[in-house]
């Protein structure tokens, strides 16, 4: 897999809870929860502790021996390449215009570099 390819990021060190262990792509999206204020693996239409919101990008992949905390790079503000944009948890994993907008809300511009205006 390439490079995760960014534009002006702001990125720093974040907390991830993994409920399970396993490989997260560059590029996950991720919610924050809200009795914790840990990261966790954003849901599409997701309705617990705020994992239904999605809030940063996994900028870097990870590989979870085991389930709980890691210390992740995180993506919290700038342009990413929405083709590298997964979502890894939940039934409906399509990243779409509901996905994209919530992260324009929280400064992380999803766009697709061959695009020109």
């Amino acid at each position: 897999m390439r490079p995760l390819q960014l534009t002006r990021c702001v990125i720093d060190t974040a907390v991830l809870t993994l409920a399970a262990p396993g490989e997260l792509s560059a590029g996950t999206i991720l919610a924050r929860d809200t009795v914790t204020a840990k990261l966790v693996l954003y849901v599409k239409r997701g309705f617990s502790s705020g994992n239904g919101t999605a809030k940063a990008v996994l900028a870097h992949a990870v590989s979870a021996a085991a389930a709980g905390d890691q210390h992740v790079r995180v993506i919290f503000g700038g342009v990413v390449d929405e083709r590298q944009l997964v979502v890894a948890a939940g039934e409906d994993r399509v990243v779409d215009w509901t996905v994209t907008d919530q992260l324009r809300r929280y400064s992380i511009t999803p766009s697709r570099p061959d695009y020109s205006c």
